[in-house]
């Protein structure tokens, strides 16, 4: 029993690192080196804080079948706070609210876009991220991950 866990193990590492001699063969090895920390360009701007909303609470109340109304407190007053991601975009003074129970690969995604494109992030996020595809203006000749 032992000789054949060996042998499954063995031949897993010759396919798994076979597969990445395939996936490389061919291809030139190439290195870029950078001798000092210099940029000479870079893209607009885009600030992210965090901020807290107030909100007061409501009671909604059913008028008819498919019909509610939504009626604010009597107090009139703050309920409490929600933190907020906000994103702004200093050269057009554009700001965008996201929850921050946004999925952390959504907000990922979202942020290396508009950094990218310098499109701003708009909703629905979905038309977003067609609109700033990174394909656009990225160079042909260097392969997108999927």
């Amino acid at each position: 029993m032992r000789s054949r866990g060996w042998i499954f193990a063995a031949a897993l590492l010759l396919v798994g690192c076979s597969s990445n001699q395939a996936h490389f063969a061919g291809k030139e090895a190439r290195v870029r080196q950078f001798p000092e920390w210099t940029i000479d360009s870079g893209h607009r701007e885009i600030t992210m804080r965090v901020e807290w909303r107030p909100y007061e609470e409501g009671t909604i109340t059913r008028t008819g079948r498919d019909e509610w109304t939504i009626a604010q407190g009597d107090s009139g007053r703050t309920a409490s706070r929600v933190p907020v991601i906000v994103v702004s975009y200093p050269d057009s003074g554009y700001v965008i609210p996201l929850d921050v129970g946004i999925s952390d690969a959504l907000l990922g995604t979202l942020i290396k876009h508009t950094l990218m494109t310098e499109v701003p992030i708009r909703r629905p996020y979905m038309e977003y991220l067609a609109t700033a595809d990174c394909a656009k203006c990225h160079p042909p000749h260097i392969k997108l991950e999927e």
